[in-house]
């Protein structure tokens, strides 16, 4: 079974990791699981069926239909272990096993929200992650820092409210670096 994201056992890691690592190497995996091609900005809130389907395209563009499928299945396997919602805004869906080659990113936001579960009816960031079955440096630091943002509203709210890619890429950047521009 793998236990790639659990709540409490990824706050814990954040905070042992804090306090050895340098905030600039998460900074610099930020361009290597995250691009333009894997964002997207819902205008209208889409089901969440729809919104995985979408963000499991982005991430497996290349890959057959029936893996995109796998995928899918891997992700409600992970949920039914434990909660991928890290708090009232963000969820963070990934498959109870590795599938990919490289480890990936996609990114959706949707600023007016979708119903993830009764629990969470207003789902405003997902964080689609695809981890590797080969290697996952710089994963573990990335969803790291996607974890610090569940504990800061104003920090999730100024990534929801980012207009395009590259301001949200800009709005993380800024916020990993303790809020000085880079």
């Amino acid at each position: 079974m793998n236990e790639f994201l659990d709540n409490e056992q990824v706050r814990n890691k954040y905070i042992a990791v804090e306090k050895k690592q340098p905030i600039n190497s998460v900074l610099n995996h930020f361009d290597q699981f995250i691009d333009q091609s894997s964002f997207k900005i819902w205008q209208v809130s889409p089901h969440r069926k729809e919104l995985l389907q979408e963000l499991t395209n982005m991430l497996m563009s290349n890959e057959p239909t029936e893996l995109k499928h796998e995928f899918l299945e891997q992700i409600d396997q992970r949920e039914q272990l434990s909660s991928i919602v890290f708090s009232d805004t963000i969820a963070v869906p990934h498959p109870a096993m590795p599938m990919s080659r490289v480890p990936k990113i996609a990114i959706g936001i949707i600023p007016n929200g979708v119903r993830w579960s009764d629990e969470h009816p207003n789902i405003q960031l997902v964080f689609l992650l695809s981890p590797s079955y080969r290697s996952n440096k710089g994963l573990t630091e990335t969803t790291q820092a996607i974890v610090k943002f569940t504990e800061n509203t104003e920090e999730q709210g100024r990534l929801v409210s980012s207009r395009n890619f590259s301001e949200f890429r800009h709005n993380f950047l800024l916020m990993m670096k303790g809020g000085k521009y880079i």
